[in-house]
């Protein structure tokens, strides 16, 4: 999905084209991440799985086939992730992993401190991501938090792969870089889940809370975040839990 690029993307994109019928393209007009993806899910894709990629991450080679054999092994699952290295400039050079949950993922887990990390970390049924409508086109930050909360209260099964399947790109201009946004996407998703029947109370609201707000100060160290951005949500972080 090429949204609106004004670099040679959409040439680069029709030279794979030519050479491998499995590709085929679409172009947007700025439309969004959500809206970018669900044109990819919705209408564009006919197979049995979503596997998302961002422009600025990157698969081990063996992603898929690894997801492949999980979702064989166990014909419940609804969505896969694995393990994921950060790096800023070089991908052999990663600074930190992410850590793989030993089960299954629960709406709070994506508020707390969200394991899948990216969209680029995710394997999808597609009927699955069609059961929900996929993405709120609404938001911008943190909608991946937002559609994971809204597939796990309807009780999808989301597992994961112990293996590191994606290198993610830390980027001071990148979106996830955009803290106060994320915060603000946060809280949308912490909506879907109170309105729904696995709704959280006072207590475990506040221990999401303090998650994210650990999560986005981690996120403000790796981005280069100006100032005491990291230290105050940090901060903030203590007081909630």
């Amino acid at each position: 999905i090429d949204d609106g690029s004004t670099d040679d993307t959409a040439s680069i994109i029709s030279e794979y084209c030519a050479e491998d019928e499995r590709f085929t393209t679409f172009k947007g007009s700025r439309m969004g991440p959500s809206a970018a993806r669900n044109v990819a899910g919705l209408v564009r894709s006919k197979a049995e799985y979503l596997a998302f990629l961002d422009s600025d991450d990157l698969w081990a080679p063996n992603k898929l086939s690894l997801t492949l054999q999980a979702f064989i092994a166990n014909e419940k699952l609804d969505g896969l992730y694995g393990q994921i290295s950060f790096f800023c400039q070089s991908p052999s050079k990663p600074e930190t992993y992410s850590t793989v949950y030993k089960r299954p993922l629960k709406p709070i887990d994506f508020l707390r401190d969200n394991p899948v990390c990216t969209m680029s970390n995710l394997v999808l049924k597609r009927g699955a991501f069609q059961s929900v409508g996929g993405f709120d086109e609404s938001i911008v930050h943190n909608e991946d938090v937002e559609l994971l909360v809204r597939l796990t209260t309807k009780r999808a099964l989301i597992d994961g792969v112990n293996a590191h399947l994606v290198w993610y790109r830390t980027s001071l201009t990148g979106l996830s870089a955009k803290l106060q946004l994320m915060r603000a996407g946060w809280h949308k998703a912490v909506e879907t889940l109170q309105a729904s029947s696995m709704w959280l109370t006072e207590a475990e609201l506040a221990a999401a809370d303090a998650g994210n707000l650990r999560y986005l100060a981690r996120r403000a160290l790796r981005t280069g975040a100006p100032g005491f951005e990291a230290l105050k949500l940090a901060f903030q972080g203590v007081t909630r839990s």
